[in-house]
């Protein structure tokens, strides 16, 4: 079986329905900003075109729960990807697939349901992105803090990473994961240092890190990059909940790149970290004998 994570913006791509066709097997995997941003606009028609690749694979979608419920799971028990599921028996994602259309028929309860899950994925990403304004600042003050001028001007000169500031890296990470443990509404129990880098907030944390010094290294004036990564924060959790599966299907190349970096990162420090579906198909295509 591979799982992929499906990026907004690809929910209705080709790539996205010969996926899923190519194989039985393979699963779209859904998350909770992926469900916020397909209700964005006109709700019925929003999520009524968000959908349309997935209507006619039901079986074949995995969907999340929340973030703040999978931001206070235990990853030091096996199984975190399966714990991230609604449930493990599945099936919810053919409850959306029926009230779609009942609300193409016309139902009035299925439409109302629809308009009020559009108003309910608005105000909830709304509280998500003022939550994360003062996070780029936060960053900033850490690196200031803990990194050199010297090492600040090597990685705007796009010099290799030495392994001690690969250590601060990780350590500013540690330092903002426990912030977000803090803030977490449930005040989940911080893991262990051997399993930290499987629990969602720290991959979260580690990933809103690599991708600031991808600002600090393109150059970024700080309130320009304030303003913008407060948005960014959507792909980062998307490059995130990849980790977690066979990678991130998006049509934006940084949250590819990311989610490539942040794997090889995890890979390095002993995560757990599922092989990418291109990586998948591609010894596939290795292993077929020539025509």
């Amino acid at each position: 079986m591979v799982r992929v994570v499906i990026d907004s913006n690809r929910l209705q791509s080709d790539e996205l329905r010969d996926f899923l066709t190519h194989d039985k097997e393979n699963c779209a995997v859904l998350t909770d900003y992926a469900w916020m941003e397909a209700y964005k606009g006109n709700s019925l028609l929003s999520i009524k075109k968000s959908m349309a690749v997935l209507k006619d694979f039901p079986d074949q979608v995995l969907v999340l729960k929340g973030t703040k419920a999978v931001g206070a799971l235990d990853p030091s028990a096996p199984g975190i990807a399966k714990r991230m599921q609604w449930s493990r028996r599945g099936g919810e994602f053919r409850d959306t697939v029926v009230g779609l259309q009942q609300a193409a028929d016309g139902h009035i309860g299925a439409i109302r349901q629809i308009i009020e899950h559009g108003k309910s994925a608005d105000t909830q990403m709304e509280k998500i992105l003022n939550d994360m304004t003062e996070l780029p600042e936060a960053l900033q003050d850490m690196m200031q803090a803990h990194l050199t001028a010297d090492e600040i001007a090597g990685i705007r000169a796009r010099k290799p990473h030495s392994a001690p500031l690969i250590g601060k890296f990780l350590n500013i990470s540690d330092q903002l994961a426990i912030r977000f443990y803090k803030a977490h509404p449930q005040k989940p129990r911080r893991p262990s240092r051997r399993a930290r880098y499987d629990a969602f907030l720290y991959r979260f944390s580690l990933g809103c890190l690599l991708y600031f010094v991808s600002w600090v290294r393109d150059g970024a004036q700080k309130h320009k990059a304030a303003a913008k990564f407060r948005n960014d924060t959507i792909d980062i959790n998307f490059a995130t909940y990849g980790t977690y599966f066979n990678g991130i299907m998006s049509e934006d190349k940084r949250v590819r790149d990311l989610n490539m970096e942040l794997s090889v990162v995890l890979e390095k420090i002993g995560a757990r970290v599922p092989k990418s579906y291109i990586e998948i198909f591609a010894e596939r295509l290795d292993a077929e004998p020539d025509a």
